[in-house]
């Protein structure tokens, strides 16, 4: 009799369910038809983290797990018919029709019992209050649904481990050859290599220099210090040293959070004391110059976790008479990384720091100890031996 899984076999494997897994083998093993449900199929390859959906994806393809054959909407839809008019009795209600939380629109536990029902086949899920409900409204629990369910991380490698199947190395070198190329661009200089979102804005600032400048003298010498200073921030996002700051505070960003090139520009009447070699030699004029402030930021480019948009107009005094100082700070976020490469990285390093953890308990597993090694080979190769989920940590033996 063919049999349908649950999202949850397999999720319940990669946490490390040992008797699940050996069921599964066993049931792969017999002549009977395996497939896996259509939407709980979908769930595993469409949600979570992007090296879990291909992890995930590898196993199902590995087993040949696929989804089922198609089945009628009439044989469906009359499932769906029969779980709406049912009466909450004895502690049991409705299957859900939809998922929750950020999966609300997607086909729920209703979907996959209407398709195992309509495929007179049996239902494998560690779900109990599933099992229960689905059971009530004519669908087949497979014996195997006795099974408990555990909680804890899921973790790919495990459940390869645990199939008989091992860690898919080759998947991971796979996601990793662009951010090879992203190292290798920072290490010679490669322009390529950062990417700007959104205009680093230097030039608009003309449009709100201040009304003081009435002279064509005046604009014109702003324009050209802007010019200067454009010129000057290309430059430094060019430097393969600012690039390496760039991807390195990026690899340190949880989810969501940003990096941000930030910039003073100031405007004078001469030049500010503190831009030139000696404190005394102040070349006061009253031709306007403009400068990419240094005092605070190194090269006059620095980075930040923050957005900064400020524009303020000072007064001074230079010891020679008063002299018009505006100054303008600007951000525009910078990246090395795209947010799936970042993801990557985020997958790789939990997975290295669970192995790392997991090896701590059991020092003399050698299956353990090569996983460990390759996984750190691989983040080396990638990101360097810099980055900072392998900060303090020896090189490991070949």
């Amino acid at each position: 009799m063919t049999v349908i899984l649950d999202k949850n076999v397999i999720t319940d494997i990669a946490r490390g369910n040992v008797a699940v897994a050996e069921a599964l083998k066993r049931l792969l093993n017999s002549r009977e038809p395996v497939f896996i449900a259509t939407a709980a199929r979908d769930e595993l390859l469409n949600t979570g983290p992007t090296l879990l959906r291909d992890g995930y994806r590898a196993i199902l393809n590995d087993l040949k797990l696929e989804a089922p054959p198609k089945t009628t909407i009439t044989d469906r839809g009359s499932f769906h018919a029969d779980n709406v008019q049912v009466e909450p009795q004895y502690g049991m209600g409705p299957v859900k029709e939809y998922g929750g939380g950020t999966s609300k629109a997607r086909p729920g536990d209703a979907f996959i019992a209407a398709e195992t029902r309509s495929l007179k086949a049996r239902l494998w899920t560690l779900d109990k209050n599933f099992a229960k409900r689905a059971a009530n409204l004519g669908v087949t629990i497979a014996p195997e649904s006795a099974i408990s369910g555990i909680s804890g991380v899921e973790d790919i490698a495990q459940a390869r481990r645990l199939l008989g199947r091992g860690i898919n190395f080759r998947l991971i070198a796979d996601k990793l050859a662009n951010i090879k190329i992203k190292l290798t661009n920072i290490k010679i200089g490669g322009r390529g290599a950062i990417r700007l979102v959104g205009n680093i804005g230097v030039t608009i600032l003309f449009a709100i220099i201040g009304g003081w400048l009435q002279e064509r003298r005046d604009k014109e010498a702003v324009k050209d210090g802007l010019e200067r200073v454009q010129s000057e921030i290309d430059a430094k996002l060019a430097e393969p040293e600012f690039l390496a700051r760039v991807a390195d505070l990026q690899l340190r960003q949880d989810k969501g959070e940003k990096v941000y090139a930030t910039y003073t520009v100031e405007v004078h009447l001469g030049k500010p004391y503190y831009l030139v070699d000696k404190y005394y030699d102040y070349p006061y004029g009253d031709i306007p110059t403009v400068w990419l402030l240094k005092k605070h930021a190194r090269q006059g480019l620095d980075l930040s976790p923050k957005k900064i948009e400020s524009q303020t107009t000072q007064k001074g005094h230079s010891g020679y008479g008063f002299f018009t100082l505006e100054s303008f700070t600007r951000s525009t976020e910078v990246a090395v990384y795209s947010e799936e490469e970042l993801e990557t990285f985020r997958d790789l390093a939990a997975d290295y720091v669970r192995r790392k953890y997991q090896l701590a308990k059991d020092p003399t597993n050698q299956v353990l100890t090569q996983e460990f090694q390759e996984l750190r080979r691989q983040i080396v190769e990638a990101f360097g031996e810099n980055v900072w989920v392998l900060e303090a940590e020896p090189a490991m033996p070949d």
